[in-house]
């Protein structure tokens, strides 16, 4: 009796071994399931806060392209679906060495009214669309527009405010960090009336609420 019994211990043993190691793998496997989505939904839905911090330049005007000056910008939005999003965006630029007419090519009393540099600050309403997107990895496509505060004025006709239209395309990617994603953007602007065509390269930092 005592080898029967000793003999039924090592298959009932291993049957619970086997059945633990599944609840075990089992349980495990939702976790990471469930972490995941959290992941997902908490990149793709709801409201996120942007830094963005990178260069500026003017193109045309008097010398063809300013010289690279720092950009920065601060971004809320929110997510309106998983392929739409709107944006309320402020942005600070500066534009150096390109005028709208060069003071030295220039006659009359106006032409100190032209300034080398002059700062951009830019407030924009913008939407953005997703266009490519994998498991961490989308690209959107953006357009918005605003007002543009010019001080000093870029030409004596121009007061110290101005609208603007932009498109732009970002590339971002949902880090492994919860709520966290980093993207690259490239944005073209047209300020006008004034008419100053301007470009921006960003990186930016994206925290999901």
């Amino acid at each position: 009796m005592d080898g029967r019994t000793n003999g039924a211990h090592p298959a009932r043993d291993g049957r619970l071994c086997r059945w633990l190691l599944l609840v075990f793998v089992l349980g495990a496997s939702g976790a990471r399931a469930e972490e995941a989505t959290a992941k997902g939904s908490a990149l793709r839905a709801g409201w996120f806060v942007a830094g963005s911090g990178g260069g500026f330049l003017t193109v045309g005007g008097a010398r063809g392209t300013s010289s690279p000056q720092p950009f920065v910008g601060l971004e809320l939005g929110k997510e309106l679906s998983s392929g739409l999003s709107a944006q309320v965006l402020l942005s600070l630029g500066y534009q150096s060495g390109n005028p709208l007419e060069d003071p030295l090519d220039c006659t009359g009393a106006h032409c100190s009214d032209y300034h080398l540099d002059f700062g951009l600050t830019l407030l924009n309403l913008a939407g953005a669309m997703e266009v490519w997107s994998r498991e961490r990895w989308k690209v959107e496509a953006r357009l918005g527009g605003g007002l543009v505060l010019i001080q000093p004025s870029a030409s004596p006709e121009s007061g110290p405010v101005d609208f603007d239209g932009f498109a732009g395309v970002r590339g971002q990617y949902a880090t492994l960090r919860a709520h966290l994603a980093l993207a690259i953007e490239y944005d073209f602007y047209l300020i006008f009336p004034t008419f100053i065509p301007a470009m921006s390269l960003s990186l930016v930092a994206l925290y999901h609420f």
